[in-house]
């Protein structure tokens, strides 16, 4: 479903690894950040610089503003994409879709 690499080790855990990855499109910052506030604990959410870090079952997440994904801690790749599907389930309605006609609008 997701293209997940496992980049690195963890410097505090050399069995678990950093995995990237990301979502199909870009996030609106400002909207992000309101839902992961409503929605996650030990959440920092910068809107200038372009990244969100919170936590998701002892894994940290860091969602960047261009789609990308950094997940720490991970022991492999369905570990990954365990994180990847509940952290879209949380931030799904943050996607930037400016630029695009509505589903409904045909192109001409």
């Amino acid at each position: 479903m997701y293209k997940i690499s496992l980049a690195r080790h963890c410097t505090d855990d050399p069995d678990k690894y950093i995995a990237e990855s990301s979502f199909s499109r870009p996030f609106f910052m400002k909207k992000l950040c309101q839902l992961l506030k409503k929605r996650v604990a030990n959440l920092k959410c910068a809107e200038d610089l372009g990244v969100a870090k919170f936590e998701i079952d002892g894994k940290t997440v860091m969602i960047y503003r261009n789609g990308r994904i950094d997940i720490r801690s991970v022991k492999n790749v369905a570990d990954a994409e365990a994180i990847m599907e509940k952290t879209e389930r949380l931030v799904a309605t943050a996607y930037d879709w400016s630029g695009e006609l509505s589903p409904n609008i045909k192109r001409a």
